[in-house]
């Protein structure tokens, strides 16, 4: 029996989303190969579930970005609450 890469990539995000453990998850693919509907397809179980591990992420592309100041900035600006109610660290600071 063959897994496809597909499944793997879907068992991999659920494990990250729902693990306090994981820090960071990096998806490569080509341009229009469905990276971000995948992540917000599981995404959105997770937290349809109620099973977020954290209270937040940040979706970057890396795209454009040219030293690791920019990427601090892009992490900040593309922070997101997981769980209902959560603010996202930019929601927070009133910005």
């Amino acid at each position: 029996m063959t897994v496809s890469s597909t499944s793997l990539v879907n068992t991999e995000l659920m494990r990250f989303l729902t693990d306090p453990t994981a820090d960071a998850l990096a998806l490569i693919g080509d341009w229009g190969s469905g990276k971000t509907y995948v992540w917000n397809d599981v995404l959105n179980k997770v937290r349809k579930a109620g099973d977020a591990a954290r209270p937040g992420y940040a979706y970057v592309s890396l795209f454009g970005v040219n030293s690791l100041a920019q990427l601090n900035v892009a992490i900040f600006q593309h922070s997101e609450g997981m769980k209902n109610g959560t603010k996202s660290p930019l929601e927070a600071t009133g910005l």
